[in-house]
């Protein structure tokens, strides 16, 4: 004899079955054991009916297609490393999934309508999927985030360097500046020496050039002669 419950084996003076404690009466009879076999093998079948009849419509089909989509998403995200938009497929193909469950009845829910509120949120992380796809993947974006950085360090450095040999160039040209204000110093200090003039000894003129003036010109300052003697006409003008 078995429970028609729980379908527990019972001894034939058992009132009460050991495993679930269920009542035993006239029905824990063999007549119906069979009749229990045959109505889970008709729940079996009914099962089986709503999912091929779930597959049969369209919005079935369509999400079945989309959970492929999905899986196809995953795989190909995660093959080239690129983890956002994998996990982005892994919550669009878990939606789809729990859509198709409800459809086929799989878990159970108050309203049948529930089934499409979960697949429009499915369908709602497409377009963040396709934005956050990187073709290249993520190690391949790094690679190029790595050369960006290393270009901004090259014209850094760069820029560092021009600006150095700016500063040591304008410290040059201070250099030549002071260089040259030493050099023009003793020079002015020659002119100012040039002051002295050349009188020849029979002479009445002055003469800035000793060799116009003559060998035995003898130097005077310009002082001396100014109002004595008349200026050279060839190097006194």
């Amino acid at each position: 004899m078995y429970c028609h419950k729980c379908r527990a084996e019972l001894a034939e003076d058992a009132e009460r079955c050991f495993s679930c404690g269920a009542a035993v009466d006239d029905g824990c009879g063999e007549d119906n054991i069979a009749a229990f076999f045959e109505a889970n093998e008709a729940r079996v079948k009914e099962s089986k009916t709503i999912k091929d009849g779930f597959l049969s419509t369209r919005f079935g089909k369509a999400l079945f297609a989309f959970i492929c989509f999905g899986i196809i998403a995953m795989a190909v995200s995660f093959g080239k490393g690129d983890i956002v938009s994998g996990v982005i497929a892994i919550l669009m193909t878990v939606c789809a999934i729990i859509s198709f469950f409800v459809g086929v009845r799989i878990i159970k829910v108050p309203s049948e309508e529930v089934k499409f509120l979960v697949a429009i949120i499915a369908l709602m992380f497409v377009i963040p999927y396709f934005s956050a796809y990187n073709p290249v993947g993520d190690r391949a974006r790094s690679a190029d985030v790595t050369a960006v950085v290393e270009e901004d360090v090259e014209l850094t450095e760069d820029a560092e360097s021009v600006e150095t040999f700016s500063v040591q160039e304008d410290d040059e040209k201070e250099e030549a500046v002071e260089d040259e204000e030493q050099t023009e110093a003793p020079m002015e200090t020659e002119t100012e020496a040039v002051g002295e003039v050349y009188v020849t000894p029979t002479g009445k003129k002055y003469h800035l050039d000793n060799k116009c003036a003559g060998v035995n010109a003898i130097p005077k300052s310009k002082a001396e002669v100014e109002g004595k003697y008349e200026p050279c006409k060839k190097c006194a003008k």
